[in-house]
């Protein structure tokens, strides 16, 4: 069914509307805008292409689609195209959500200049079958693997997992995007990553999109492994839109899957998992970081930390001392670390400490089991598997770029105040403020109604479980050290702690804690570990009158919880709308990975750099530049490209030859073009020999990880395999023995 759709998409006709010229109308708003306006048209749903045909002589003249005169919530297109002589031709992408009867479009010219517009082309797009084709397959797998879970486990549970993940994608549903403090950011990185792979980078090192197409290198700053997926769909043909939103659905999905499978080995309890998975999936904190915030690293390392405490209970529960076993382990403890790596590093950052008291707390049992050795070994696999991100990552920190200029941050000022934390809601709008000025136009920081009335319930319980921890030792064990962690992960959070130490211990300890920004991300570590106590707490009561009452009250609060913030977030006065193109080359720049001395005020634009009179001709693509050079003076000539210099650029000419690149104009790349030369320089991205090894590394790790779990797994199956014929054959011996015996007694 699916290359069906594909081919029928592939087969069927554009349909293409024409405005000619003299179809314009001249409609005058004021003494300085001219509107031209082309005809009604109606317009169904879907997508369309609209090719502007004109001829100007002034810069910057606009344009508008809509419903007669008036903007409509279902008309989305791309606001960043403007109409300059330097282009006879312009096409921006246009999106209906609902029929339009009386479609016009609107060429606004700016009062200095001239504009003729010759033709208006409307084209649908049948890229949508595509897409369609894409997104149903990707519904398709999930569904499949889901069914396969539970032919495999007939674990029932599985489906409320997941209609927990489609309860928290529940501000989806509504069709655009909500709040919004890093959305645009992570718009351009997915669209930078689908630009960068066109131009043949991989790995992918520097995005090209930003500042109109002037690039930044964040790709070697932040991990991006999980944002390859929507990038891939984005070059399938699905709207940036659309890929954002598969990817908080995955978001939802993943932390569901993730937390209710290591909740389970945890509990050895399916209920109590799913309970605690929807504790935990539909909390506040969470909801606000995916639907308001936007962060998605944030996002991603919430959804993973259960799959590192799974690989650590896994290492503290294995009484095998075989290599199997140790195998397995080090694997699974890898793949955990790998993965969180590659989401968000501050998250790694927030499991240090974690990580510490765990090796504390169970340094017993890793020492019986003889399991300890298994963490030096999976901790320096991790870092040789990663060695392709981190060897560029360190040699990027050494760069004299705006990041490295705060040196006396003061992470206290953005401390919470106790109160904070247990509101149930907020205002789905600001930022957060210095603990100064209060709370009020903060951004809500709380870990919500659910985590809140849980956590009192929680504390409640504890001289229960103290007194009776010997009656059920691993439970108690498991809710006092959760506890404990959860009370720790508050205090760290709060002006209570005694943050300004940092900065009186120098800069040092100032950059050691600055990384981090905001105290308040430890109420990450807030949810996670309220839900492991509230796993141990709920297996403790398990024999009690009150433990089924008590389940009943997590569940509803975990619902009223999801349905105030996804009311917050849907009626909040920010939402997004975001289609298509409309984030690609935007002038939108984040300056903290631009050399210091850069102002981004001043970048010439492409058009001024085009002027030097050395240049032939030049074209731009992505990240990669050709141009045609005619250096006729007796001198070296640096020539500016449209390009931030940045490691990983490299120049050669027509023989293969590189030329020298230094940094031009407010940081751009300057071209150094030998003296009477004239020739063809291509500009791009190449791995640097540090890099390579790097990749070299990572490649010889995967590929040895992968060969550990593989062949043993097939020797395995297959000596199960041969033993099953050998029983086969022995059986249908024994069978033929026995046949003239018969005989021979019946005569």
């Amino acid at each position: 069914m699916i290359l069906l759709l594909v081919l029928l998409s592939a087969g069927i006709a554009e349909k293409t509307w024409t405005i000619d010229g003299s179809e314009i109308k001249y409609a005058y708003e004021d003494d300085e805008n001219i509107v031209f306006t082309g005809g009604n048209r109606t317009l169904g749903i879907g997508t369309y292409r609209v090719i502007f045909h004109y001829r100007t002589d002034g810069e910057n003249n606009t344009y508008r689609f809509s419903s007669g005169f008036e903007d409509t919530s279902q008309i989305h297109y791309d606001r960043g195209i403007v109409f300059n002589p330097s282009k006879r031709e312009q096409t921006a992408t246009l999106t209906l959500t609902a029929p339009v009867s009386d479609f016009e479009t609107s060429i606004y010219q700016k009062s200095s200049s001239d504009i003729l517009i010759d033709e208006i082309e409307i084209i649908k797009d049948t890229r949508g079958y595509r897409v369609f084709a894409v997104c149903f397959f990707l519904l398709f797998l999930v569904s499949d693997l889901i069914l396969l879970w539970y032919d495999r486990t007939k674990d029932k549970c599985i489906f409320a997992v997941v209609l927990i993940a489609l309860l928290a994608g529940l501000p989806i549903y509504a069709g655009y995007l909500t709040g919004g403090h890093d959305l645009t950011f992570h718009l351009f990185r997915i669209e930078g990553i689908k630009e960068a792979l066109l131009s043949g980078q991989f790995p992918v090192r520097i995005h090209p999109t930003p500042y109109n197409g002037y690039s930044t290198p964040t790709a070697m700053y932040y991990p991006e492994l999980f944002l390859f997926v929507p990038a891939l769909l984005r070059m399938a043909g699905v709207s940036v839109h659309t890929t954002f939103q598969i990817l908080l659905m995955g978001i939802h999905l993943g932390t569901a899957v993730i937390s209710y499978t290591s909740f389970k080995f945890i509990s050895k309890n399916s209920k109590i998992a799913a309970l605690v998975c929807a504790f935990y999936t539909l909390n506040f904190y969470r909801m606000e970081i995916v639907h308001y915030r936007y962060a998605i690293g944030e996002a991603l390392g919430m959804m993973l930390i259960p799959l590192f405490l799974l690989a650590f209970m896994n290492l503290v529960r294995c009484t095998e001392n075989t290599f199997k076993a140790h195998r397995k382990n080090i694997i699974l403890l890898v793949l955990a670390c790998t993965l969180i790596i590659q989401s968000h590093l501050l998250t790694c950052y927030l499991l240090v400490p974690m990580g510490i008291v765990l090796l504390c707390v169970y340094a017993k049992e890793l020492i019986k089991n003889k399991t300890w050795i298994d963490i030096p070994v999976a901790l320096a696999l991790t870092l040789l598997l990663n060695a392709w991100f981190f060897l560029p990552l360190y040699e990027m920190t050494g760069l004299n770029y705006y990041m490295k200029s705060e040196k006396n941050y003061d992470i206290g000022e953005n401390a919470l105040l106790i109160s904070q934390i247990f509101f149930t809601s907020g205002n789905m709008d600001g930022v957060t403020k210095e603990i100064l000025n209060g709370v009020s136009g903060e951004m809500p920081l709380t870990i919500g109604l659910s985590a809140s009335v849980v956590f009192v319930g929680l504390l409640l319980l504890a001289p229960i479980v103290f007194r009776k921890r010997d009656e059920s030792p691993k439970e108690a064990k498991l809710y006092l050290v959760s506890m404990f962690l959860t009370i720790v992960s508050l205090w760290l959070c709060t002006n209570l702690f005694p943050w300004y130490l940092a900065r009186e211990g120098g800069e040092f300890f100032t950059k050691l804690l600055g990384v981090m920004q905001f105290p308040w991300r430890f109420l990450t570590m807030v949810v996670f570990f309220e839900s492991l106590a509230l796993i141990g707490g709920l297996k403790f009561i398990e024999k009690e009158d009150y433990y089924k009452i008590s389940c009943f009250l997590v569940a509803l609060l975990s619902l009223i919880t999801l349905f105030i913030v996804s009311e917050k977030l849907v009626t909040g006065d920010s939402p997004r709308r975001i289609y298509n193109e409309a984030v690609r080359y935007r002038k939108y720049i984040t300056k903290d990975y631009l050399n210091i001395n850069t102002d981004i005020y001043k970048i010439p634009p492409e058009e001024e750099l085009l002027e030097n009179t050395y240049i032939v001709s030049y074209r731009k693509e992505g990240s990669n530049v050709w141009m045609e050079v005619n250096n006729t003076s007796d001198f070296e000539q640096p020539i500016n490209v449209s390009l931030f210099l940045f490691p990983g650029y490299v120049a050669t000419d027509d023989s293969n030859e590189t030329l020298l690149l230094q940094e031009g104009t407010d940081g751009l790349i300057a071209v150094m073009v030998p003296p009477h030369y004239h020739g063809n320089i291509k500009i791009s991205v190449k791995e640097k020999p540090l890099w390579i090894v790097g990749d070299v590394i990572s490649v010889v790790v995967l590929f040895g990880l992968l060969a550990a779990y593989i062949v043993p797994y097939f020797m395995e199956k297959n000596k199960n395999t041969g033993m099953n014929l050998q029983n086969s054959k022995s059986t249908n011996k024994n069978s033929n023995d026995k046949k003239p015996h018969n005989k021979k007694s019946k005569k």
